[in-house]
């Protein structure tokens, strides 16, 4: 998945090929990570998520199939520094424009 700004990933749901919830290994972002009950739900930040299947054992002869049903996101917040800085911005604005108008 490929999103044009940061994101917060908040939680993805897996279905197996069968359609029901995924249990398995699968490595998101180079991190391997085991799911249980098809759920996913640490916070991850960024814009690309790469999700690659993890067979358990070589003999098991894996289908590779499993597919997102759900993905909950929300928007990177901007950080309060940013916020002082246009604050403060605004305050000398508004200063400069006090001086000329007396």
């Amino acid at each position: 998945m490929t999103f044009s700004s940061s994101v917060n990933l908040e939680s993805v749901t897996f279905r197996a090929e069968g359609h029901g919830l995924f249990g398995g290994s699968v490595k998101i972002n180079g991190t391997d990570t085991t799911i249980t009950g098809g759920l996913f739900d640490t916070v991850l930040t960024g814009t690309v998520f790469n999700f690659q299947y993890l067979p358990v054992a070589q003999n098991q002869n894996p289908t590779n199939e499993f597919y997102i049903d759900s993905v909950q996101i929300s928007a990177v917040p901007v950080p309060a520094a940013g916020l002082l800085l246009l604050t403060a911005l605004g305050g000398l604005g508004l200063a400069r424009r006090r001086r000329r108008a007396a």
